[in-house]
């Protein structure tokens, strides 16, 4: 006698019927399964969608009717070869599979199959999966591909004449420019030498400003190169002490230092990855311009350090109590040419900065600035975390 609460064996039975018919016809995929003679006996309501049968019509014949016809003999020799080793074989295993409609259109697929042992004898049961949305989806894809590796030789090869053209370019500031200067201010200083005693001091004034203005020329022909080339300079990765390089940069600016107060903080500089050459570069720049604009004070104060920010990315600094900036005018800092300050203030052929700027952006990092009048200024800049650290 039953315990009460207790299902009987017909009832539990019946339930996993239910759940299993629940499943079948939930299924996103037609679903077939096959017995051993390679008859269907069984579908789901979505292979009724797909393949245009109805159920009724599919029961009790071969699985081929599923099949291209073509491809009916060889797919006899596989079920039978199937039959003496059934083994689950999952989806997508590379195979290029065809599945015929009611109407005789083709569709490709990727069939999923799984025998299990019955009462009434082995059954196979055969998941279908439609896949021409990712054939088509696959050949747009390599079609975009094309179109994409195309782009990108013609931007290549535009680049390429680019550079070549800038290449050229360069040379022509590097060499036909610096030969009427160096005229220039050669004859300027053959008049000062031959003529000195002639020239009233005003003149010799003028001969001094020519000198000047040659020299300054000179100069920026110098670092327009420097600005220009290190855009396209090749850049060796290394891992790089920041510390001995900014006392390396300290160490060559001394003659600056000389008969000057200048109270000089460093704190802790971890240590980054990237271009020595050109992060040596940079902390020239930074430095250097720390020492320019503190140079009205009677006591400099530089503070070289680093700081993490919200993210927790590092980011080196240089700050002064120099003569500071307008932050409205901030953006304007990075730029070729743009200087805040005269010459008659401070020297400078307004590229520094943005060197500074086109290094960092290359090696993925960025830079800012923080000012006010009078009142000092900090420069910082981002790289990114050393790999590993």
């Amino acid at each position: 006698m039953e315990k009460t609460g207790e299902l009987s064996q017909k009832a539990r039975v019946e339930i996993s019927e239910k759940m299993f018919q629940g499943l079948l016809e939930s299924a996103p995929d037609p679903i077939v399964i096959v017995n051993h003679h390679g008859e269907i006996v069984l579908v789901n309501t979505q292979t009724e969608k797909v393949f245009g049968y109805w159920r009724e019509e599919l029961l009790g014949k071969p699985v081929e009717i599923l099949i291209p016809e073509r491809f009916h003999s060889k797919h006899i020799g596989d079920r039978n070869n199937y039959s003496t080793d059934p083994h689950t074989r999952p989806m997508g295993i590379g195979l290029d599979l065809s599945a015929r409609r009611r109407d005789g259109s083709e569709f490709p697929v990727e069939i999923s199959l799984s025998p299990m042992e019955t009462e009434a004898g082995r059954l196979v049961t055969a998941i279908i999966r439609d896949t021409s949305e990712w054939k088509r989806a696959a050949v747009e894809i390599r079609k975009l591909n094309r179109e994409l590796e195309l782009r990108v030789r013609e931007r290549t090869a535009q680049l390429e004449a680019a550079n070549r053209e800038l290449e050229a370019f360069s040379y022509s500031v590097s060499h036909d420019l610096r030969a009427p200067l160096r005229h220039l201010s050669g004859f300027a200083n053959l008049l000062k030498q031959n003529s000195a005693d002639c020239l009233d001091e005003k003149s010799l004034r003028y001969i001094q400003n020519i000198n000047e203005a040659a020299e300054l020329m000179g100069k920026l022909v110098d670092d327009l190169l420097a600005f220009s080339r290190m855009g396209r300079a090749e850049m060796t990765r290394t891992r790089i002490s920041i510390a001995r390089l900014v006392n390396e940069v300290l160490e060559i600016l001394q003659p600056e230092l000389q008969g000057r107060k200048i109270i000089c903080q460093i704190e802790s500089l971890p240590e980054a990855e990237g271009d020595q050459a050109m992060l040596r570069l940079v902390w020239s720049n930074l430095i250097s311009n720390a020492l320019k604009y503190t140079r009205t004070r009677n006591e400099a104060r530089i503070e070289i350090g680093s700081k993490e920010n919200e993210r927790g990315e590092l980011i080196y600094f240089v700050r002064d109590n120099g003569v500071g900036f307008d932050m409205q005018y901030a953006d304007k800092l990075f730029g070729v040419f743009q200087r805040l300050h005269n010459d008659e203030e401070f020297e400078g052929t307004g590229i520094g900065l943005a060197t500074v700027q086109r290094i960092i952006r290359r090696h993925g990092g960025s830079v800012w600035a923080e000012g006010k009048v009078d009142g000092g200024a900090t420069f910082y800049f981002l790289l990114p975390a050393v790999s590993g650290g």
